[in-house]
């Protein structure tokens, strides 16, 4: 049995529940894509969110690393301190051109005879400890850090 709509269309009863259909999906996908931001938004909150998640355990941060590897004395004679201070104990002495490898430096500076710069935790031969940066002159490898040495020796 068809019907006459009022666009002039004859229609079958199955047609007509296919057009309704359609129109109510049609209502349904608007109000979908109006929330569509929504949820993507409450789906990018919730993602990252795991109430039963053990917290994350970072390791201590150690004092800054230093960018260069390699310090040159170039003083006659630099103290080597037991901490990052001058008032510390002294752990020995180096001479001018020795060489020294950079473990570490200080986050802060620190000022020593008028001059600013960091404490460098340092290695050499026989000690290790701390030198005030404004007392070496620092390299990045180790065969710079030679060549700077013999000049200071006059070599």
């Amino acid at each position: 049995m068809k019907q006459v709509y009022s666009d002039g269309a004859a229609r079958s009863r199955h047609d007509s529940i296919t057009i309704d259909g359609f129109r109510a999906f049609s209502r349904q996908a608007a109000l979908l894509m109006r929330m569509l931001p929504l949820l993507v938004v409450l789906l990018a909150v919730t993602a990252g969110c795991d109430r039963g998640a053990d917290p994350v355990e970072l390791p201590p941060t150690p004092v800054v690393s230093a960018r260069e590897s390699w310090a040159v004395v170039r003083r006659a004679y630099v103290r080597i301190q037991g901490e990052p201070a001058v008032g510390s104990s002294i752990q020995g002495h180096v001479r001018r051109g020795a060489i020294l490898a950079v473990i570490e430096r200080t986050p802060f500076l620190d000022t020593v005879d008028g001059q600013r710069d960091h404490w460098l935790s340092v290695a050499g031969d026989e000690i290790s400890g701390w030198v005030f940066g404004a007392y070496v002159d620092t390299y990045t490898t180790v065969e710079q850090a030679q060549t700077a040495s013999r000049v200071l020796r006059g070599e």
